[in-house]
């Protein structure tokens, strides 16, 4: 064998004359081969200026002393172009693009990532990574997508009094903060210098409660309760929410409690009114004796009902005048000058006549007429 197998090196033979040029020819070989490093890959034909040791990856198409070359690598050797035949796994690095290629058999390309990466002590992207950030990424966006399903981007913490946390910057000053910060509820802060910050929404972790801080006075403000406080009468009937069929809203139980929704059992239980009560208020048709002073509604009971006497009298709820009970003193005032009577052709009221009308009712024009006659 008069070469190496792999890298082509000329051995020296036995009883081999001038043993020195066989064995520099070998270690020029090395020379050009080991670390390899190309100045351009873009390059068809032999450049203007060059000096021994250069290397070039002849580009396609070449010609002048490059001609027939094309993907090997010309290396410049005691004033002379030698041509080196790269072999599979070659690893070149391209000085003009700062890039770093692999020769795969057939083509020179970037060498292909790791099959796994695992527990590196830091990765930049883009970026430098330092002790504090150990994952720096230097891009106008970042994708996290699925592989099927949903997704989710986790950050855990050590302990509750520990901080998992969106931290939002401006030149690298914090200006929003979002996550469980000292504990385990959700905050929301926000900060104009990135030194003093302010609570705007804390929800409670236990509870899922949220406070919100913000003044509810202002324009735009969040309330600080549960609720927003719409004043007096500020709450109509549409934004309440539906009521069960036949209800009253009350409270039935023995302590100040939120309104429910009461059925007509409760409500009748409420009020003390038994299935016999039919004239309103419990209190009122079950009472022993009623204050007609105050009470000004409802419906008396027979047993309630007052024993009347005097001009009028009372069977049960019926009231009538007694008879001959009307006194004069006790009729309506007359006209002057007027009698009561009727002077209608059928039964009717007693009506106040003045004179001319009691006249016309006894004929007394017919009798003056008859006495003045016999007297003449």
């Amino acid at each position: 064998m008069s070469s190496s197998p792999n890298l082509a090196l000329p051995y020296i033979a036995a009883s081999q004359a001038q043993k020195h040029v066989t064995h520099n020819d070998a270690v020029a070989l090395l020379d050009g081969l080991l670390q390899l490093s190309v100045i351009s890959r873009s390059l068809a034909t032999p450049p203007a200026s060059f000096a021994d040791g250069n290397r070039f990856l002849v580009a396609a198409s070449p010609s002048g002393d490059w001609v027939g070359q094309a993907g090997m690598i010309a290396l410049r050797n005691a004033g002379q172009w030698q041509f080196l035949t790269p072999r599979k796994g070659f690893v070149l690095w391209v000085e003009a693009e700062s890039l770093l290629l692999v020769f795969d058999g057939v083509n020179w390309a970037p060498p292909p990532p790791p099959q796994a990466l695992q527990n590196l002590t830091l990765l930049g992207v883009n970026a430098t990574a330092d002790a504090t950030n150990k994952l720096a990424v230097s891009s106008a966006a970042a994708l996290f997508s699925h592989v099927g399903n949903g997704v989710q981007v986790k950050l855990n913490k050590n302990a509750a009094g520990d901080t998992a946390s969106l931290l939002y910057q401006t030149g690298f000053s914090g200006r929003a903060e979002l996550g469980t910060a000292g504990d385990d509820g959700f905050h929301l802060k926000v900060s104009a210098d990135g030194a003093a910050w302010k609570e705007a929404l804390v929800v409670d972790a236990a509870t899922g409660l949220a406070k919100a801080y913000a003044d509810p006075a202002t324009a735009l403000g969040l309330a600080t309760k549960q609720y927003v406080d719409a004043g007096t009468n500020g709450i109509a009937n549409a934004r309440l929410a539906p009521m069960p069929a036949a209800t009253l809203k009350g409270n039935s139980t023995g302590t100040s409690a939120t309104p429910a929704d009461l059925t007509v059992a409760q409500v009748k239980a409420l009020l003390a009114l038994s299935t016999a009560d039919v004239s309103g208020l419990g209190a009122l048709a079950s009472a022993s004796a009623v204050n007609l002073a105050t009470q000004t509604t409802g419906t008396l009971q027979a047993a309630q009902f007052g024993t009347l006497s005097g001009d009028v009298v009372n069977t049960g709820f019926a009231v009538t005048i007694a008879a001959n009970a009307i006194t004069n003193a006790k009729a309506a005032p007359m006209p002057a000058m007027s009698f009561k009577a009727n002077a209608t052709a059928s039964a009717a009221s007693p009506q106040d006549l003045g004179l001319q009308q009691m006249q016309a009712a006894l004929n007394l024009a017919g009798l003056t007429a008859a006495r003045h006659l016999i007297m003449n």
